[in-house]
Protein backbone atom coordinates (compact mmCIF):
# COMPACT_ATOMS: atom_id res chain seq x y z
CA UNK A 1 0.00 0.00 0.00
CA UNK A 2 1.35 3.34 -0.82
CA UNK A 3 1.76 5.38 2.52
CA UNK A 4 0.10 9.11 2.24
CA UNK A 5 2.25 12.14 2.36
CA UNK A 6 2.55 13.77 5.88
CA UNK A 7 1.75 17.21 6.44
CA UNK A 8 4.36 19.60 5.59
CA UNK A 9 5.75 20.46 9.15
CA UNK A 10 4.54 17.40 10.53
CA UNK A 11 5.13 13.57 10.76
CA UNK A 12 8.45 11.76 11.08
CA UNK A 13 11.10 11.07 8.97
CA UNK A 14 14.60 8.84 10.32
CA UNK A 15 13.84 9.54 13.44
CA UNK A 16 13.58 13.38 13.21
CA UNK A 17 10.63 15.63 14.32
CA UNK A 18 10.06 17.91 11.55
CA UNK A 19 7.95 21.09 13.52
CA UNK A 20 6.63 24.04 11.96
CA UNK A 21 8.27 27.19 12.72
CA UNK A 22 5.94 29.63 14.17
CA UNK A 23 4.97 32.90 12.29
CA UNK A 24 7.17 36.13 13.23
CA UNK A 25 5.82 39.38 12.65
CA UNK A 26 6.80 41.31 9.52
CA UNK A 27 8.47 44.24 10.28
CA UNK A 28 6.59 47.58 9.51
CA UNK A 29 7.25 50.72 7.80
CA UNK A 30 7.21 53.90 10.22
CA UNK A 31 4.25 56.30 8.58
CA UNK A 32 6.21 59.09 6.53
CA UNK A 33 5.91 61.34 9.02
CA UNK A 34 7.98 59.46 11.11
CA UNK A 35 10.61 58.18 9.18
CA UNK A 36 14.25 57.52 11.31
CA UNK A 37 16.37 60.02 10.50
CA UNK A 38 19.65 59.57 8.47
CA UNK A 39 22.79 61.15 8.31
CA UNK A 40 23.15 62.31 4.90
CA UNK A 41 27.09 62.27 3.91
CA UNK A 42 28.20 64.64 0.79
CA UNK A 43 29.40 62.49 -2.42
CA UNK A 44 32.94 62.71 -3.32
CA UNK A 45 32.33 64.89 -6.53
CA UNK A 46 30.13 67.39 -4.21
CA UNK A 47 33.14 67.52 -1.76
CA UNK A 48 35.26 68.02 -5.50
CA UNK A 49 33.45 70.54 -6.79
CA UNK A 50 33.29 72.38 -3.55
CA UNK A 51 37.35 72.29 -3.42
CA UNK A 52 37.21 73.36 -6.67
CA UNK A 53 34.94 76.25 -6.05
CA UNK A 54 37.05 77.21 -3.25
CA UNK A 55 39.96 77.59 -5.48
CA UNK A 56 38.90 79.74 -8.22
CA UNK A 57 37.12 81.82 -5.20
CA UNK A 58 39.89 82.45 -3.97
CA UNK A 59 42.30 83.18 -7.14
CA UNK A 60 39.39 86.02 -8.00
CA UNK A 61 40.19 87.90 -4.91
CA UNK A 62 43.65 87.90 -5.31
CA UNK A 63 43.14 88.96 -9.44
CA UNK A 64 40.74 91.46 -7.55
CA UNK A 65 43.50 93.00 -5.36
CA UNK A 66 46.45 92.77 -7.93
CA UNK A 67 43.99 95.09 -10.39
CA UNK A 68 43.36 97.42 -7.51
CA UNK A 69 46.70 97.64 -6.92
CA UNK A 70 48.23 97.27 -10.16
CA UNK A 71 47.30 101.13 -11.15
CA UNK A 72 49.15 102.26 -8.38
CA UNK A 73 53.05 103.19 -8.22
CA UNK A 74 55.15 104.14 -5.47
CA UNK A 75 57.89 106.35 -5.56
CA UNK A 76 60.26 106.99 -2.89
CA UNK A 77 63.16 109.47 -2.29
CA UNK A 78 63.28 112.87 -2.82
CA UNK A 79 61.61 114.00 -5.69
CA UNK A 80 58.63 116.08 -6.96
CA UNK A 81 55.42 114.84 -8.07
CA UNK A 82 53.07 116.11 -10.07
CA UNK A 83 49.60 114.92 -10.49
CA UNK A 84 47.43 115.61 -13.48
CA UNK A 85 45.52 118.46 -12.07
CA UNK A 86 48.58 120.67 -11.15
CA UNK A 87 49.05 119.02 -7.66
CA UNK A 88 52.46 118.36 -6.53
CA UNK A 89 53.67 116.05 -3.89
CA UNK A 90 57.30 116.78 -2.39
CA UNK A 91 59.09 113.95 -0.69
CA UNK A 92 61.56 113.79 1.66
CA UNK A 93 64.36 111.34 1.66
CA UNK A 94 62.57 108.64 3.32
CA UNK A 95 59.50 108.86 1.88
CA UNK A 96 57.51 106.18 0.12
CA UNK A 97 54.39 107.60 -1.74
CA UNK A 98 52.30 105.49 -3.58
CA UNK A 99 50.50 107.49 -6.42
CA UNK A 100 47.71 106.54 -9.32
CA UNK A 101 48.93 106.06 -12.71
CA UNK A 102 46.52 108.69 -14.24
CA UNK A 103 47.51 110.79 -11.66
CA UNK A 104 44.03 111.48 -9.98
CA UNK A 105 43.57 113.31 -6.64
CA UNK A 106 44.70 111.24 -4.40
CA UNK A 107 47.74 109.46 -2.54
CA UNK A 108 49.17 107.35 -0.12
CA UNK A 109 51.81 108.09 2.20
CA UNK A 110 53.17 104.92 2.91
CA UNK A 111 56.07 106.19 5.26
CA UNK A 112 58.24 109.44 5.50
CA UNK A 113 57.39 112.75 5.03
CA UNK A 114 55.79 114.84 2.10
CA UNK A 115 54.89 118.26 1.59
CA UNK A 116 52.00 118.59 -0.84
CA UNK A 117 50.23 121.71 -3.14
CA UNK A 118 46.92 120.65 -3.84
CA UNK A 119 45.62 122.77 -6.67
CA UNK A 120 41.67 123.66 -5.62
CA UNK A 121 38.46 122.02 -6.68
CA UNK A 122 36.02 122.34 -4.58
CA UNK A 123 33.99 119.26 -6.52
CA UNK A 124 36.79 117.09 -6.26
CA UNK A 125 38.45 116.84 -3.07
CA UNK A 126 41.93 115.31 -2.55
CA UNK A 127 42.26 112.65 -0.32
CA UNK A 128 45.84 111.41 0.96
CA UNK A 129 45.93 108.19 3.04
CA UNK A 130 48.22 106.58 5.65
CA UNK A 131 48.29 103.37 7.30
CA UNK A 132 46.06 104.67 10.25
CA UNK A 133 44.55 108.19 8.94
CA UNK A 134 42.87 109.86 6.02
CA UNK A 135 43.49 113.43 4.99
CA UNK A 136 41.08 115.53 2.91
CA UNK A 137 41.37 119.19 1.08
CA UNK A 138 40.07 120.81 -1.40
CA UNK A 139 43.04 122.93 -1.94
CA UNK A 140 45.98 123.68 0.07
CA UNK A 141 49.44 123.10 1.14
CA UNK A 142 50.21 120.68 3.82
CA UNK A 143 52.44 118.08 4.88
CA UNK A 144 52.07 114.73 6.53
CA UNK A 145 54.24 112.54 8.18
CA UNK A 146 54.06 109.07 8.30
CA UNK A 147 54.68 105.95 10.30
CA UNK A 148 53.05 102.75 10.79
CA UNK A 149 50.95 103.87 14.00
CA UNK A 150 51.72 107.47 13.23
CA UNK A 151 50.36 110.37 11.48
CA UNK A 152 51.01 113.88 12.08
CA UNK A 153 49.24 116.65 9.75
CA UNK A 154 50.86 119.88 9.46
CA UNK A 155 48.60 122.98 7.82
CA UNK A 156 50.03 125.64 5.80
CA UNK A 157 47.37 127.17 3.73
CA UNK A 158 44.01 126.33 3.51
CA UNK A 159 42.26 123.71 5.32
CA UNK A 160 42.47 120.17 5.93
CA UNK A 161 39.77 117.38 8.05
CA UNK A 162 42.11 114.49 9.52
CA UNK A 163 40.40 111.67 10.57
CA UNK A 164 41.93 108.27 11.92
CA UNK A 165 40.92 105.12 9.79
CA UNK A 166 38.79 103.48 11.76
CA UNK A 167 36.47 105.91 13.43
CA UNK A 168 35.63 108.75 10.50
CA UNK A 169 33.48 110.60 12.59
CA UNK A 170 36.32 111.70 14.84
CA UNK A 171 37.61 114.04 12.30
CA UNK A 172 39.32 117.72 13.51
CA UNK A 173 39.78 120.30 11.14
CA UNK A 174 42.91 122.37 10.77
CA UNK A 175 43.48 126.05 10.11
CA UNK A 176 47.00 127.34 8.70
CA UNK A 177 49.86 126.80 11.40
CA UNK A 178 48.35 123.88 13.45
CA UNK A 179 49.41 120.39 13.67
CA UNK A 180 47.43 117.23 14.68
CA UNK A 181 48.56 113.27 15.40
CA UNK A 182 46.95 110.26 15.14
CA UNK A 183 48.32 107.93 17.08
CA UNK A 184 47.47 104.50 16.33
CA UNK A 185 43.62 104.11 16.57
CA UNK A 186 42.96 107.27 18.81
CA UNK A 187 41.35 110.12 17.38
CA UNK A 188 43.30 113.14 16.66
CA UNK A 189 45.09 115.37 19.09
CA UNK A 190 43.46 118.83 19.85
CA UNK A 191 45.03 121.36 17.33
CA UNK A 192 48.12 122.68 17.90
CA UNK A 193 50.22 125.52 16.76
CA UNK A 194 52.53 124.06 14.32
CA UNK A 195 56.58 124.56 14.55
CA UNK A 196 56.48 125.27 10.49
CA UNK A 197 60.51 125.40 10.60
CA UNK A 198 60.00 121.63 11.19
CA UNK A 199 59.47 121.98 7.10
CA UNK A 200 63.27 123.10 6.57
CA UNK A 201 63.44 119.94 4.97
CA UNK A 202 61.48 121.47 1.99
CA UNK A 203 64.11 124.17 1.49
CA UNK A 204 61.15 126.61 1.48
CA UNK A 205 60.97 129.16 5.15
CA UNK A 206 57.14 129.22 5.52
CA UNK A 207 55.87 132.13 7.50
CA UNK A 208 52.11 132.22 9.49
CA UNK A 209 52.59 135.05 11.82
CA UNK A 210 55.79 135.11 12.57
CA UNK A 211 58.08 138.17 12.86
CA UNK A 212 60.61 139.53 10.16
CA UNK A 213 63.38 138.40 12.44
CA UNK A 214 62.73 134.88 13.23
CA UNK A 215 62.18 134.81 9.27
CA UNK A 216 65.30 136.00 8.36
CA UNK A 217 66.83 133.69 10.95
CA UNK A 218 65.18 130.67 9.16
CA UNK A 219 66.60 132.27 5.73
CA UNK A 220 69.92 132.35 7.33
CA UNK A 221 69.98 128.48 8.18
CA UNK A 222 68.39 127.67 4.98
CA UNK A 223 70.69 129.11 2.62
CA UNK A 224 74.12 129.43 4.60
CA UNK A 225 74.81 133.01 4.72
CA UNK A 226 74.17 135.72 6.89
CA UNK A 227 70.64 137.12 6.63
CA UNK A 228 69.43 139.99 9.27
CA UNK A 229 66.73 142.50 9.69
CA UNK A 230 66.70 146.52 11.09
CA UNK A 231 65.76 146.76 14.57
CA UNK A 232 63.34 148.69 13.91
CA UNK A 233 61.86 146.29 11.33
CA UNK A 234 62.60 142.89 13.34
CA UNK A 235 59.68 142.74 15.18
CA UNK A 236 56.81 143.22 12.41
CA UNK A 237 55.04 140.30 11.99
CA UNK A 238 54.31 139.01 8.78
CA UNK A 239 50.71 137.90 8.49
CA UNK A 240 49.10 135.59 6.49
CA UNK A 241 50.97 132.70 4.89
CA UNK A 242 53.96 133.64 2.77
CA UNK A 243 56.43 131.62 1.22
CA UNK A 244 60.35 132.40 1.10
CA UNK A 245 63.10 130.49 -0.46
CA UNK A 246 60.98 128.37 -3.47
CA UNK A 247 63.22 130.68 -5.82
CA UNK A 248 66.66 131.08 -4.20
CA UNK A 249 67.70 133.29 -1.64
CA UNK A 250 67.56 137.16 -3.82
CA UNK A 251 64.25 135.97 -4.60
CA UNK A 252 63.25 135.68 -1.01
CA UNK A 253 65.14 138.51 0.53
CA UNK A 254 63.25 140.94 -2.26
CA UNK A 255 59.96 139.30 -1.40
CA UNK A 256 60.43 140.04 2.56
CA UNK A 257 61.64 143.56 2.06
CA UNK A 258 58.86 144.22 -0.28
CA UNK A 259 56.34 142.91 2.22
CA UNK A 260 58.17 145.35 4.58
CA UNK A 261 58.46 148.38 2.90
CA UNK A 262 62.14 148.34 2.89
CA UNK A 263 64.95 148.00 0.89
CA UNK A 264 68.13 145.04 0.79
CA UNK A 265 71.63 146.07 1.73
CA UNK A 266 75.01 143.66 1.67
CA UNK A 267 77.11 143.73 3.90
CA UNK A 268 80.24 141.84 4.97
CA UNK A 269 78.54 138.77 6.85
CA UNK A 270 75.84 138.23 4.16
CA UNK A 271 72.37 140.41 4.07
CA UNK A 272 70.74 143.09 5.66
CA UNK A 273 67.25 144.59 5.42
CA UNK A 274 66.30 148.18 6.38
CA UNK A 275 64.30 151.03 5.88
Amino acid sequence: ATASPLPRGEGQGEGRTVRQRPDRPRATRPPADRQPLRLVRPTRWVMRAAAVFAVVAFGAVLTQLYLRDAVWETLAGAQTVTFADGTTAQLADNAHLAVPEDRGREARLLAGEALFRVTRDPQAPFSVTTPNADVTVLGTTFAVEATDVRTEVTLVTGAVAVAPRETPAAAVTLAPGQRTTVLALDAPSAPARADLGSLAWTGVVFATDQTAGEIARQLSARFDTGVSVAPSLASEVIGGNSEFGADGLADALDKLARTLGARVEADGRGFRIVE
